[in-house]
């Protein structure tokens, strides 16, 4: 099983105990030592009431609440979907104060192929693999048929597949959608590529850090009408995100998602953009050892932010 949605992905802070409880990979249940200020969660959404991300029940009443950038109720969120949350980790009733939460998806677009046995598919030219944990709204990957649009939660792997959590059937879309790090920019052609997509830039709004210029390895939001100019989107707007995570020095920080490169037996980078620091006579490791760090291993971490790094005082490695 992959763990990704047992304990939740992306970038998840977690005032819960690497103990192993029903459906979770480990963080969940009485809280992590030291963790238990303010602080940032993020990861799929594994149950409601009101939310819970990380083995954490965020009371998300007073919650400023954005999807797709959007503002948004907290009827709008949905299990699997890849949340942010800032706030407070743990009250006085062990659970936690959400002041914000943010959801954003990987992908939307239209099913260009489906791969049954490898249990996958191909939209918008980012190909996406599912476990028996993603979950299908709308649709099963049984089901799924090509161009039809989908709405694709989850991470990126080492080799900018999409590893999903949530898969959504969506209809009377007019935009499609895709997250991803910038390559083969060509800037006389006014075009780049996000994994299997080609993207023309030429008439697109650049917003934030994007209006000082495009660059390879950018990690942008590309916006783009539909539908494709043959296998081009073309951009109407593009978003630069931020590449360093949201965490500062001090926070606490807990997250679960892949590996997507390893940069020495202790130091890893977790989702793109969180470099991670073992500290060999403080970290604790769980289902697997320094052996266990390899590129696309799932992991589920928690500790605090020190020097833009993220200091970690469990990891566990569920799939093992």
């Amino acid at each position: 099983m992959t763990g990704l949605l047992r304990i939740a992905p992306a970038m998840l802070l977690a005032a819960a105990l690497f103990t192993p409880g029903c459906g979770g990979t480990g963080l969940g249940g009485d809280g992590i030592d030291g963790i238990d200020g303010s602080g940032y969660a993020s990861g799929a959404i594994e149950g409601f009431g009101s939310i819970v991300v990380a083995g954490i029940h965020f009371d998300v009443s007073n919650a400023s609440i954005t999807v797709d950038g959007e503002s948004a109720a907290e009827d709008d969120l949905r299990l699997g979907m890849v949340v942010l949350v800032e706030g407070l980790l743990e009250n006085e009733a062990g659970g936690g104060v959400a002041r914000s939460v943010s959801s954003a998806d990987e992908v939307e677009g239209p099913v260009e192929s489906i791969d049954l046995s490898g249990a996958s598919f191909v939209a918008l030219g980012q190909t996406v693999f599912t476990t028996e944990e993603t979950v299908f709204d709308g649709t099963t990957l049984g089901t799924l048929e090509r161009d039809q649009v989908v709405e694709v939660s989850g991470f990126r792997r080492a080799d900018r597949s999409v590893l999903a959590t949530r898969v959504e059937l969506v209809e009377d879309i007019d935009t499609f959608e895709v997250t991803g790090q910038i390559e083969e920019l060509d800037e006389s052609e006014e075009t780049f590529a996000l994994a299997g997509l080609r993207v023309d830039y030429s008439d697109a709004l650049l917003v934030a850090e994007t209006r000082e210029g495009l660059r390879n390895g950018m990690l942008v939001e590309v916006v783009g009408g539909t539908p494709l100019v043959g296998d081009i989107l073309v951009a109407d707007e593009i978003v630069a995100l931020d590449e360093d995570g949201p965490a500062g020095d001090g926070d606490d920080l807990a997250m679960s998602g892949v590996i997507t490169s390893v940069l020495s037996p202790t130091r890893f980078v977790v989702n793109r953009v969180q470099t991670v620091r073992i500290d060999e006579d403080e970290t604790i490791l769980e289902g697997g050892g320094l052996e266990a760090v390899a590129v696309d291993a799932v992991v589920d971490i928690a500790g605090y932010v020190a020097d833009g790094e993220l200091v970690a005082e469990i990891i566990s490695f569920p799939d093992n």
